[in-house]
């Protein structure tokens, strides 16, 4: 058996090598460790799962609070949280709990918010462009996001699009308000067969910063 002063040790070094987790030797014998599970940092308007605990306290024991850029942390299971925050800057977390013999431990970790920089992409059947098939076409509901390097968002939503049917001599356009096909827009899309050209401009997205983003030039070709 090993030693707890060499258990705490070895935890450390762990630790040490994660670059997504922060850690600190609590009275030699704890460790408080807390893993963003999805990024490095907390960002702003997102939900940000983490990971918390503390070394030889069980999870179901440990209280985590968060202070500083309008921070929230809500429990989701036993060492697991979702962080959300409204500013940028910094965030203090405390984690708590109490060990074996009764003592309350106690450690506090720094995190940096900040707002994502990327902006969503809009996609159609997880494309952005290129041939598909008419029935593979048909499918589709609608138009959605994506963030590139971030596959935990949901927060970018569509507001509109235009679309235009070229097909044989006839070119046909429609206006569609939100995300999902709909009305005249719902039958161009049903009219799809190979040949069939469609050109989505106009694209409106608001993002998780309540930010109105405009985007153009989604080709789709029916094969």
């Amino acid at each position: 058996m090993l030693s707890s002063s060499i258990q705490s040790i070895l935890i450390i070094l762990l630790f040490a090598f994660c670059n997504n987790c922060q850690s600190q030797t609590l009275d030699n014998d704890y460790v408080a460790i807390v893993s963003a599970d999805k990024m490095n940092v907390f960002y702003i308007g997102l939900d940000n799962p983490i990971t918390a605990g503390i070394t030889g306290i069980p999870a179901s024991q440990i209280t985590a609070n968060i202070v500083g850029c309008d921070a929230t942390i809500t429990p989701t299971e036993p060492g697991k949280y979702v962080v959300r925050a409204k500013s940028p800057g910094k965030a203090t977390m405390t984690l708590s709990g109490k060990n074996k013999d009764g003592k309350i431990i106690t450690q506090i970790l720094e995190f940096r918010v900040k707002y994502y920089s990327l902006n969503p992409r809009p996609t159609i059947g997880g494309k952005n462009g290129g041939k598909i098939s008419a029935g593979e076409w048909k499918e589709q509901r609608g138009v959605a996001t994506e963030y590139h390097d971030l596959d935990i968002c949901d927060g970018a939503k569509v507001l509109s699009f235009n679309m235009t049917l070229i097909q044989n001599n006839d070119i046909l356009t429609c206006t569609n308000k939100g995300a999902k096909f709909e009305g005249f827009c719902y039958e161009l899309q049903q009219r799809a067969k190979t040949g069939s050209i469609y050109h989505l401009t106009n694209i409106k997205v608001v993002d998780f910063n309540s930010r109105i983003l405009d985007f153009d030039n989604l080709f789709f070709e029916i094969k």
